[in-house]
């Protein structure tokens, strides 16, 4: 990473082709040759990069404005799930990406923000069916109220499963409902993270950032 001037780097994705792509605070940069030289292909002005994922050739990056698409790896990218888009709602405010995935055939992406009026954050999750060009809110972005700290979302068979504060959730439609299968102690900073492997699924419990 030499030839990233001190760049803080969030995220890191390596494409089929072999090259490299760090999401940082001030856009996303790339190398051709293994890092031994570094390209700034995208500018953000409006905060930091932290997530990066290929599918297939796409690549998706999210930050604290939402979600980016770039189909020509990486030479252009283009916002494709932003705050104030007709998918989002404008009583909003932020929309970073709190997680971005793959949910079985689809993409998924979950967007925070912090609610107008001092009302408590809310996150939703939007599913991409066509490699990240469109969105769609999971049920009409119609989730229980113990979802909106929704940390992640994972796919094990015919189950959907996701974690906030209150702990780990299972939804056997597609998201239409939920119920809490596995509380979480208060604690301090402290999360859930998932895994799914065929039809398990594995829960991390992080205590700090």
């Amino acid at each position: 990473s030499q030839g990233l001037n001190g760049q803080v780097i969030h995220s890191i994705a390596e494409t089929q082709g072999g090259a490299l792509f760090v999401g940082c605070d001030k856009g996303i940069y790339k190398s051709a040759d293994y890092g031994k030289t570094w390209e700034q292909v995208f500018s953000s002005t409006s905060g930091a990069i932290t997530k990066l994922i290929e599918i297939n050739g796409v690549l998706i990056a999210g930050g604290n404005r939402g979600v980016m698409r770039s189909t020509d790896n990486g030479a252009h990218w283009d916002w494709v799930l932003t705050n104030g888009g007709a998918q989002w709602d404008w009583s909003l405010k932020g929309g970073h990406a709190v997680h971005i995935g793959m949910l079985g055939d689809n993409m998924a992406a979950i967007l925070g923000a912090e609610t107008q009026f001092g009302r408590q954050p809310r996150n939703r999750v939007f599913i991409s069916s066509d490699q990240g060009a469109t969105w769609e809110a999971l049920n009409g972005g119609k989730l229980p109220t113990a979802l909106n700290s929704m940390y992640d979302i994972e796919q094990a068979g015919e189950y959907l499963f996701s974690t906030s504060d209150a702990g780990v959730f299972r939804s056997a439609d597609q998201g239409k409902t939920w119920e809490l299968i596995q509380p979480l102690d208060a604690g301090a900073a402290t999360f859930i993270r998932l895994t799914a492997s065929g039809n398990r699924i594995f829960a991390l419990r992080i205590t700090g950032c």
